[in-house]
């Protein structure tokens, strides 16, 4: 099945004692388009989130990294691409859990915020994610005149 997913939606969230995070429901719905709905792949980013991505958008970016001709990207690619990522399984009430090692990287607490990122779900942590939006504001006045959505 080859999907186009639209996460949307910014969701405030929180972490259970374990690094569990219920997925927002609107993102579970668009998650069920998935060959494997089950199925998420996660990737720590030093920018403050956690990346999720569905089943087919991580094997684009399998694709991707294997069509890299130069074999020194290439495996420069495979080490900190998916050699840092971690498939996680969705449970039955909508749980996955963030691994200690994501949660240390991307530096997310107990409170966050989910967002859709079209393609991704990004899980921030919610105190970074505020920083970012002050420092991205500038470049956000840009992105919306180019292309032409109204404040």
């Amino acid at each position: 099945m080859d999907t186009d997913f639209s996460f949307i939606g910014e969701f405030a969230h929180s972490l259970d004692e374990k690094g569990r995070l219920a997925l927002p429901g609107k993102l579970r719905e668009e998650l069920q388009k998935s060959e494997r709905p089950e199925e998420l792949t996660a990737r720590a980013t030093k920018d403050g989130y956690v990346a999720l991505y569905p089943y087919e958008q991580w094997m684009r970016v399998e694709a991707n990294i294997r069509a890299i001709s130069d074999n020194t990207a290439r495996d420069v690619a495979i080490r900190e691409i998916s050699g840092k990522a971690e498939k996680l399984n969705v449970d039955k009430s909508g749980r996955v859990l963030i691994i200690p090692n994501h949660r240390e990287v991307s530096g997310l607490k107990r409170e966050v915020t989910v967002l859709g990122g079209l393609y991704k779900i990004e899980v921030w942590d919610r105190a970074k994610l505020e920083a970012r939006r002050i420092i991205d504001e500038p470049a956000l006045a840009d992105v919306l005149r180019t292309v032409e959505i109204p404040l």
